[in-house]
This record gives C-alpha cells, structure tokens and sequence, in this order.
C-alpha cells in the first residue's frame, strides 16, 4: 500500500483573497456586460488556495498507455489544476496539457508551491505523445506591469522559469490576468509582444543545446480586449511572436454580472459573444496566424440566485461554478432549457422556504460542438478546455472531442497528421523506425509513437508491413 506524507497547503495571495471576496456578491449596479472582475482561472485558483497538490501527479498509479489510438489531427490543450486526480484525464485525446500553476511575483522569481516536476503526470503524458506545459500565473495587475515592464525582472522570470521546466517541460503557458477597476487599461497588455520576444530570446539561451529543444511559448489570452487595440492587447502580433494563444472563450458571464446568463454563449448576449470573439476582437490575428489560435472551451458552468425564474433573470446573489459533471446530473432532474438565442443550455430549481429561484448556465455537448465547429470554420490551430477532469468519467464531451478532431482524420497512416496521406508520411514513419529506439521506454522515438505502429513497445518489422498496409489502403 503506498502512503504519502501529507502536502502542506499552498497560503492564499492578497491578489486571490480580493478576488474570492469579490465573487461572494453580485454588484446590482453593474452592467451584464462588464469587463470581468476576476476570471474563473482565479477564482478557482482562489477556492482551492488551500488545497495540497493531489499526490496522483506526483507518485500516482500508471495510466493505460493510449498512445497507439488514433491522436488529434488538431491542437487540443487541457488546463489540469494541481487540486485535482489526472486519473479521468483522456490522455489519447489531448495534444498538450497545461499544468496549473505556479505563480510569479514583482520581481520576477515564480514560486513553486505545487511540488513541481509532476513525475507520475509527466510520465504519463510523455508515454501518450502530449507536451507538458507549465502554467505561470498571475492575477495581479501591477504584479504583471512590473514583471513585464522591468528589464531585471524578465531575467529573473526568464531564470526562474527554465530552472523549473528544465528536463521537465516542453514549454510554459503564460497567464498573466487581472483588472485594476481605477485604471482597466492595465499598462502592460500592450507590451506583451515585447515581453514574449524578450522571454523566447532568454529561455533559448539557457535552455536550448544537444538535449533540448526550444521551448514552447503560449499565451492565455481574454475573449475580449475591453481595453482596445491602442493600450490593450495585440492579438495578432502576440500570435507571431508566440507559439499560440488560448483564448479563453468564456467569463462572458459570471460573479461579477447583475443576471443570470451564459459563460460562453455562440451567439445573443448582446453581441458579445464566441462568434463575435473569433470574427471581430481575432480577425486580424486569425488573418496572421490563424493555426496558432486555441479556443478554449469551459467544462463548467454558473449559478446565481435568481429573482425570478426567467432566463437572464437579475441575480441576487452569485453562488458559483459548477462542474459539468455536476451540471449534467443534475439537469436530469430539474429539467434542461435551451437558450436559442446564445446557444447554450441552462437548469433552474427552487430551495428553501420561501422558495428562492436558482439557475445554472453551462455548456454541454450540444453547445461545445456547436463552438469546435466554428473554430474549424474559422480555421483555427485547435481547441481545449478549462479544465481536465471537471467532466469527471462522463463520456458526452469527450465523445464530441473524438467525433470532431479526431474521428475526421482518424488515419494512422497520415503520421504528421497534415489531413493528407502523402509520401512525406512514408519518411517519417521510416525515420523514426530507423532512429535509436532501443531500450523502448517512455520518451524514446519508439514508445506509443507512430514507429511502434502494431503498440508492443518494441521497434520491429511487423511495424513497417502494418504502416505500409495502412498507407497503401488509404486508412
């Protein structure tokens, strides 16, 4: 039986404690379509502060080995929160994950409250093919301004981070958030492209040689910039200068609005909105880079009390986020509305005596196939999720994420996974047969690789016969 010794609890920052007190009420004066006043990455980071990092990513059981199944054919990104078991993680159908979080301060340095390296999850995702990320955070407003702003502390940043994700990580997602309510226009959004390039130029000098390749840059990135092209962000250069942005395409809604309503509505909520997001706020960055652009979907929902039962009824008070493994259980037995104008589903219900109204907006498979297919349409790179395992076992989103990126080009043959059966697969699949691969082990070119095609781990001719077979049949 394994026993491990208790982690100590991670202290709560100043920054996560306003926001947590900011989402126990709802301001009644404020507009439904105000800027949000703290992301749903804070306010969880915020709710589970206290929490130990689950011991599975560190020494938790093997996880099945799926590298051998038919893999994305488009990015699919994960955010997996230090709080919770990688067990329920579908690792066949992600391409990368992104370890949440550890957390940097004005000067630069990021701590490492969450026990990282990851072993057991790090392992895990090397044997199934994903990249390992890791997420730096913060929430803070001035904590980003100084970080970005000072020429000692993006040294200090950039040192911090490869000391961490050195012979551990492919690369860091950087989510940088917050919002100063006496000055919205933060002044750092806008120096983002710099700060991105200046980071790529630091980390490659102390990370890049013989053994390791160049780090990977992702930006997590608002669905709307409130604060306009001149003083906001720059979406299509920070896509250039990045390797893609997650944009997270929710917080439309949510503990800062006076009503109930949609985290991530398609369409409706007053033109503000996942459509609105990919074809007006990212025209010019899916014009410039439209393959680096990662939609990013919730596996959550809302719940506010409600003065009324009515959709989009004012709220009286904003309870929080629920799960989609919750929300879809508990639709069951309250009933599931629709909402045609923006596209989502959402339950009500009544407590207490005298009875109060409750609703829960969320989005199930209905809704998120709804959105994947305006990414493709939009030719984005890909999509994910915030976050890993908030699905818990229930099948209905990850059967929509294998019938939309990966049932499509399910060919094991197209090995570089371009869409296309063509000889370029052929030299692929042959040069890594051919390379070293022996001991077959996790992280060598063999194991749950496209070279170890018949899965035994062990690089043998029966590989080239069954490629050669599925090449020549046309999958």
């Amino acid at each position: 039986m394994h026993h491990q010794t208790p982690l100590p609890a991670r202290p709560m920052p100043r920054s996560i404690a306003l926001a947590l007190a900011l989402a126990s009420s709802v301001a009644a004066a404020a507009p439904a379509l105000a800027q949000p006043t703290a992301s749903t990455h804070q306010l969880d980071a915020a709710r589970h502060a206290a929490d130990p990092v689950h011991p599975d990513h560190l020494a938790g059981p093997a996880h099945v080995l799926r590298g051998t199944t038919p893999r994305p054919c488009r990015t699919v990104m994960g955010f997996l929160p230090y709080w919770v078991s990688p067990s329920s993680v579908r690792w066949n159908q992600l391409t990368h994950v992104a370890c949440f979080d550890v957390r940097a301060s004005a000067s630069g340095t990021v701590s490492n409250p969450i026990s990282w390296p990851w072993t057991s999850t790090i392992a895990t995702a090397r044997a199934n093919n994903v990249k390992v990320l890791l997420t730096v955070s913060s929430f803070d407003p001035a904590i980003n301004s100084a970080i970005v702003n000072s020429t000692t502390a993006r040294a200090n940043f950039a040192t911090s981070l490869a000391n961490l994700i050195r012979n551990t990580a492919d690369g860091v997602v950087l989510d940088l958030e917050g919002v100063n309510p006496a000055a919205p226009a933060a002044p750092w959004q806008n120096q983002m492209v710099g700060f991105v390039n200046d980071l790529r130029t630091r980390l490659n000098q102390q990370l890049v040689g013989s053994a390791y390749p160049a780090p990977l840059i992702y930006v997590a990135t608002p669905a709307w910039n409130w604060a306009g092209a001149a003083s906001g962000w720059n979406f299509a250069a920070l896509a250039q200068a990045s390797d893609g942005l997650f944009i997270m395409g929710y917080d439309y809604n949510g503990s800062w609005t006076g009503a109930s309503g949609p985290s991530s509505p398609l369409t409706g909520n007053s033109g503000i909105n996942v459509t609105g997001t990919l074809t007006s706020q990212y025209a010019a960055a899916r014009s410039a880079a439209g393959a680096k652009l990662i939609l990013g979907v919730p596996y959550y929902g809302n719940q506010w009390q409600t003065a009324t039962s009515a959709a989009f009824s004012s709220a009286t008070a904003y309870t929080g986020s629920v799960l989609f493994s919750t929300a879809q259980a508990q639709q069951l037995t309250f009933g599931r509305q629709w909402d045609t104008t923006t596209q989502t589903p959402w339950y009500r219900f009544q407590t207490g005596s005298p009875a109060t109204w409750s609703q829960v907006w969320y989005d199930d498979a209905q809704s998120l196939r709804a959105k994947f297919r305006l990414a493709k349409q939009q030719s984005l790179g890909g999509v994910g999720m915030w976050a890993l395992t908030y699905d818990a076992s229930r099948p209905e989103l990850a059967d929509v994420i294998a019938s939309e990126f990966i049932a499509p080009c399910a060919c094991r043959a197209d090995v570089d996974l371009s869409g296309l059966r063509n000889v370029e697969d052929i030299f692929i699949f042959l040069g890594r047969w051919f390379a070293d691969c022996s001991p077959a082990q996790p992280g060598s070119p063999c194991f749950g690789s496209a070279a170890d095609f018949d899965g035994s781990g062990t690089r043998t001719v029966e590989d080239i016969f069954m490629f050669l077979s599925a090449w020549f049949a046309g999958c």
